[in-house]
Formats: structure tokens, C-alpha cells, sequence
């Protein structure tokens, strides 16, 4: 769960393909479900906009 958090979050993989491990999913399925309050909150610049600023 660590390595996939950490993919997303350096940029590496979006997460759809970090999290796309069935096993990892079930996991991320289960955290949201117990935390039925959590949003979500972006900081910094989403993969599109970094490819845009990171483009030779």
C-alpha cells in the first residue's frame, strides 16, 4: 500500500495504475468505506499539468 501511495504521490503512476492490484484495491476499498467523511485534497499540480511544466 506504501509503494503504491508513494507512486501516486511522486508522480510516477496515476493512480488508477498504482492502485489497479486487486489486493490493493480491496484494501483502498475498505479504508474509504470506514472513513465515510474523508475528501480528498490536492496539493500541487495534477499528472497532466506536471508533464505540461516538466516538457523540454
Amino acid at each position: 500500500m506504501m509503494r503504491a501511495r508513494a507512486r501516486v504521490r511522486h508522480l510516477v503512476d496515476p493512480p488508477a495504475r498504482a492502485y489497479a492490484h486487486p489486493l490493493i484495491r480491496a484494501r483502498v476499498t475498505r479504508w474509504l468505506a470506514a472513513r465515510p467523511e474523508y475528501a480528498p485534497n490536492a496539493v500541487g499540480p495534477d499528472r497532466a499539468e506536471w508533464e505540461k511544466l516538466t516538457a523540454g
